[in-house]
């Protein structure tokens, strides 16, 4: 693949420019309780503003039989699509890598969405932020014009979801790096950071 190849070349081009590589990676239950522990306290406030406020016109669908698990199955698959197209639109349009470069795979029984080429930091952010706002905003409306067991299925989601982008910023910002592209197989980045000198 093309895209494939620019970014080998583009890896090497930054190694020989003294940049040195660092994969930040985990597995899928370990970036899901990232989400969660992030997302926790977002959720518990937007519950209590839910039971205080809205809980009196919420809609409950029935929930028997096979819908107790074809609904929240639904939102699952439904958000997580949304979620990582929202990471494609990111990259390739906010930070100007492309739709080539986009890639979309799935990582244990997570989708997931990467980059293969090293954007700068900001650029990178961009992509990994932009799902966060868009999916928080939009679950906030959502339980507002429509409290219910769905909407508050979907803003458990999407809120775990834009958890784990928060961690992968929060360590993309620890870092000192100033280029990042998406791991190709597992869950996580490739950091690009400037060698420390040696001293004379």
């Amino acid at each position: 693949m093309l895209t494939a190849f620019f970014s080998k070349l583009q890896q090497e081009t930054l190694k020989e420019q003294g940049f040195c590589s660092t994969e930040v990676t985990g597995n899928a239950a370990k970036a899901t309780l990232k989400g969660i522990l992030y997302a926790a306290p977002f959720f518990i406030f937007l519950t209590g503003i839910y039971h205080i406020f809205l809980s009196h016109r919420a809609t409950m669908p029935d929930m028997a039989g096979a819908r107790m698990f074809l609904i929240p199955a639904a939102v699952w698959a439904i958000s997580t699509l949304l979620h990582q197209a929202l990471h494609g639109i990111g990259w390739a349009i906010l930070g100007k890598a492309g739709w080539d470069s986009i890639s979309f795979h799935k990582n244990g029984r997570i989708s997931s969405c990467s980059c293969c080429l090293a954007l700068a930091k900001g650029s990178y952010l961009a992509g990994i932020l932009l799902p966060a706002a868009v999916s928080g905003i939009s679950s906030i409306l959502f339980l507002v014009i429509f409290p219910g067991t769905c909407s508050l299925l979907a803003m458990a989601v999407n809120f775990t979801l834009a958890g784990t982008d928060l961690a992968t910023a929060a360590d993309i910002l620890k870092g000192s790096y100033l280029f990042l592209a998406g791991h190709p197989t597992k869950t996580g980045f490739i950091g690009y950071a400037a060698e420390p000198k040696a001293p004379h």
